[in-house]
């Protein structure tokens, strides 16, 4: 059956493009694609299948997104909803299925290798980070706006920071906060009066101090 497998994985590859002339193709195309990857992959137990599932969905996303009226500059913010909805899928299949601490130990390069192969959780932390990151791009430069983003962004790195354990995701969660409250007194043009930005600055400075 493995070369009847192989050619439906190819016939699916081969419908993209055709798919990508216009953006109801785009949807029904790409998502059908995705939905193919994702079920094979538990199919098969092959967890390496979800990685172009969730590459994948990302097209049918943000054509729905260009679809539904929504303004350009709220794109941001509509793309956290599923960035949550990657992670809390990732952390169930880690229940379901064993998280990165049950993967067998290794060289560095043997370990990575296997999470890319046997950590199903893996695809859909990535999609959910992401799409998250990139949520502050899609403001159309409004101050007020890359805030609000940054700050969401700031409490889903600190999500990270508890799930993965690790110091990294806390780096990345502070530099997300002290952007949002930089672009947040851009909103109202402190930065051009250098007395009142820094002393508007000074709380959180200090906060992380006393943190530290």
């Amino acid at each position: 059956g493995s070369v009847l497998i192989i050619m439906g994985f190819a016939l699916t590859a081969l419908s993209l493009p055709p798919s990508s002339l216009d953006q109801t193709g785009a949807i029904w195309g790409y998502g059908a694609a995705a939905l193919i990857y994702a079920v094979s992959a538990f199919w098969l137990g092959q967890p390496l299948l979800l990685t172009p599932a969730s590459l994948l969905i990302v097209v049918p996303y943000a054509s729905l997104l260009a679809r539904s009226g929504i303004s350009s500059e709220y794109y941001g913010l509509w793309l956290f909803p599923g960035a949550l909805l990657a992670l809390l899928a990732g952390w169930y299949l880690d229940r379901r299925f064993g998280s990165l601490a049950d993967l067998p130990h290794g060289a560095w390069l043997t370990k990575l290798v296997k999470r890319f192969l046997n950590w199903w959780a893996l695809p859909l932390y990535i999609l959910g980070l992401g799409l998250a990151t990139a949520a502050p791009l899609f403001a159309d430069s409004r101050s007020n706006l890359i805030a609000l983003n940054f700050l969401l962004l700031a409490s889903f790195y600190g999500w990270a920071v508890y799930r993965f354990k690790s110091r990294f995701w806390l780096l990345t969660a502070l530099l997300a906060a002290h952007l949002s409250l930089g672009y947040f007194l851009d909103t109202f043009d402190f930065w051009w009066n250098a007395e009142e930005a820094w002393l508007r600055f000074l709380p959180l400075t200090v906060v992380m101090m006393f943190a530290g």
